[in-house]
């Protein structure tokens, strides 16, 4: 892969931890599953269409943009369990 291209997956991953963090300040253990939906929604939004444009273009190949969605995938996941976590 291009360092090009590592460069704008990593600053595009970053740029989700960073939302992730900013949802997190909002967990408070009541009502808080409109975070989690919002957080999906921007990934499926801003990050899913980009990353399948790398692919399309033949920036990355299918196993690569899998393995970078996994990546983001897995801050939405740690938001489900502080929100989770916060219900108890």
């Amino acid at each position: 892969m291009d360092e090009m291209v590592v460069k704008e997956l990593d600053d595009i991953e970053l740029i989700v931890s960073h939302w992730k963090d900013d949802y997190m300040k909002y967990v408070t253990g009541k009502n808080d599953e409109y975070l989690f939906e919002e957080f999906l929604e921007e990934l499926d939004t801003h990050v899913s269409p980009k990353v399948r444009r790398l692919y399309e273009n033949k920036y990355i190949d299918y196993n690569e943009m899998g393995i970078f969605m996994d990546r983001c995938y897995k801050h939405l996941m740690e938001l489900r369990e502080a929100i989770d976590e916060a219900r108890l």
